[in-house]
């Protein structure tokens, strides 16, 4: 903690001066209680000083302060203003929550076209949480043509580093044939690998049970 202090001092000095680095870890800081108080408003102010100045990481914690009314009022318009400030800098995690306001309705009008290009954005940079939703979005038809190659191949992508959800739904499909060639040996060795990671909804997947949409 001692340590954290004298950082917390040194950092605060380069933050008063307009170093937006800075800026951002004294905002940090005072969000987790390093060195400082916890004090969620103050962790606002220092990161909407650092996003003002471009810098993407406090935009996207900006944002999520706006998400999660933390140290200020909730405000799903600006979270979104946040948000796609840091996705056009290249942020896959902003890119994804886009794409989760967009699907939700949350601070714009619910538009799935719209989720699916911040998706797939995201997904493209390798963000599994976006490949699952990816291809969660080709398995329902949402906001694109229903496409079951499609949603095995994001499916896939996400199940590969190791999304309990995303083997869940490849069990589902390679049991009944959807999207691929039927292989209950294929399902079952997914279902294993699902329930390693704590996955515990998946066996009934071999049962008739949908793709998952959670």
């Amino acid at each position: 903690q001692q340590d954290y202090r004298e950082a917390f001092k040194w950092l605060k000095l380069s933050a008063d001066q307009g170093n937006a680095e800075a800026q951002f870890n004294v905002g940090h800081m005072y969000a987790d209680g390093l060195g400082i108080q916890r004090d969620y408003k103050e962790a606002f102010k220092w990161y909407m000083l650092a996003a003002d100045q471009g810098y993407n990481a406090a935009q996207f914690d900006l944002a999520t302060s706006y998400a999660e009314g933390r140290g200020v009022q909730q405000d799903y318009a600006e979270a979104l203003k946040w948000f796609k400030a840091a996705a056009d800098r290249g942020s896959e995690r902003a890119q994804f929550n886009l794409g989760v306001m967009y699907a939700d309705g949350k601070g714009v009008p619910q538009d799935y076209k719209e989720a699916l290009e911040w998706y797939k954005l995201a997904a493209d940079q390798g963000y599994t949480a976006a490949q699952y939703n990816l291809g969660n979005m080709y398995a329902e038809g949402k906001g694109v043509q229903r496409d079951y190659t499609e949603a095995l191949k994001w499916y896939n992508f996400a199940a590969d580093q190791g999304h309990a959800k995303a083997m869940c739904n490849l069990a589902a499909m390679y049991a009944s044939g959807v999207g691929t060639a039927k292989n209950m040996k294929k399902a079952k060795q997914l279902t294993l690998e699902a329930r390693k990671t704590g996955e515990v909804d998946c066996e009934s997947v071999l049962s008739g049970r949908s793709v998952s949409r959670e």
